[in-house]
């Protein structure tokens, strides 16, 4: 297989039904295109019964074909570090997100010990893929980390934390500018795909591929987030910056069956992008 083009999409947050939509998208039957999950396959608002574990079986599908890559989200790493035992993973879960994903997962075991052992026993080998995942992809012009990265620094040493949850530092040149802050520039050289950040919580102007428009938010208030679109965003510090694309459509947010779907071609040029649920109506109309 000789791939010529990369579907990407990140944050599915248990929306089984949603990602499986993909099979409906001229590129799920296209041999020379590749997904690419960005991470976070679990908790989110709206889980249907073992909604994660579905969407963790989905993707190592699609995987063990070769039919797409996937790397780690924050998320993920919850899980994988509570069933290591890991308390800081343990309690970080616990306030984004375990009660809802534990319950769609039909487990009622209420303490650290117990949860872990459950896991354990009943989701091993979801554990384990969770766990082989890398945290970043490269290739001579894209690269595709979850969260972002830390401008100025190799990316063989940059941190766990970086890659995982970096938010203002990789958006903005200045990251405690709250106004109408300067995207940062793209000093890689290559075309940055990312997730973890829901893009109307964006500061400041970013172009949308899918329109071709301009979007605003005067400022990142959380309860405007369940109103807004969350379109695929375009960061660029000036029309000459390498392109920065954040593809979050806030399905952690709430934003039901909101997925984004951008598709590149191996150069990293522009081929289409959008809701998953849109692109697939566009092709039958």
């Amino acid at each position: 297989m000789i791939i010529k083009k990369y579907a990407f999409i990140s944050d599915i947050h248990s929306d089984i039904h949603g990602l499986m939509n993909i099979e409906k998208l001229k590129e799920f039957n296209d041999p020379d295109t590749q997904f690419i999950f960005v991470g976070d396959y679990i908790d989110g608002p709206y889980q249907p019964v073992m909604g994660g574990i579905k969407v963790i079986r989905y993707v190592r599908k699609l995987v063990d074909s070769g039919k797409a890559i996937a790397l780690q989200g924050n998320h993920d790493t919850f899980m994988t570090g509570t069933a290591d035992g890991n308390l800081n993973a343990y309690q970080t879960w616990a306030i984004n997100g375990m009660t809802e994903t534990l319950k769609s997962f039909g487990i009622t075991e209420t303490t650290e010990r117990d949860i872990r052992n459950t896991l354990n026993a009943k989701y091993k080998s979801e554990i384990e893929f969770l766990k082989s995942l890398p945290l970043i992809w490269i290739n001579k012009n894209i690269i595709a980390v979850h969260a972002g990265i830390e401008w100025g620094e190799n990316l063989t040493t940059q941190s766990e934390d970086v890659f995982l949850w970096i938010r203002n530092p990789y958006f903005y040149e200045d990251p405690f500018e709250k106004v109408n802050p300067k995207y940062h520039h793209n000093d890689t050289n290559k075309i940055i795909v990312s997730g973890h950040t829901p893009t109307m919580l964006l500061k400041g102007e970013f172009k949308s591929p899918v329109k071709s428009l301009k979007s605003r938010i005067s400022s990142p208030i959380y309860s405007s987030l369940l109103k807004a679109d969350c379109p695929i965003a375009i960061l660029q510090s000036d029309k000459n910056d390498i392109p920065r694309y954040m593809i979050d459509g806030g399905e952690k947010a709430g934003m039901k069956d909101n997925l984004n779907v951008l598709v590149l071609n191996e150069d990293g040029s522009y081929v289409r992008g959008g809701k998953i649920k849109s692109l697939v109506f566009e092709q039958n109309n």
